[in-house]
């Protein structure tokens, strides 16, 4: 018996403006945030939810960047 996993969904960004996420950051997509959002998984009183505060920079807080090694994302925070 094999195990087949479900493909990997494949996000194509068609927004190139920054989102302020609810945790602070500033992502350089809202496709980002939304990749972030789901790499955190199911939300609970530990792991809040990851929401879109507003477009642009966020006032205070950091950037997630993305990092280019070799043709592969690295995320940095």
């Amino acid at each position: 018996m094999s195990l087949q996993s479900e493909p990997e969904s494949v996000c194509v960004c068609r927004v190139s403006k920054m989102a302020c996420g609810s945790d602070g950051v500033t992502y350089p997509t809202i496709c980002e945030l939304n990749e972030e959002a789901a790499r955190r998984g199911k939300p609970d009183k530990f792991n809040p939810q990851l929401l879109m505060k507003y477009w642009g920079p966020c006032k205070e807080g950091t950037v997630a960047e993305n990092i280019f090694d070799n043709g592969k994302s690295l995320e940095k925070f």
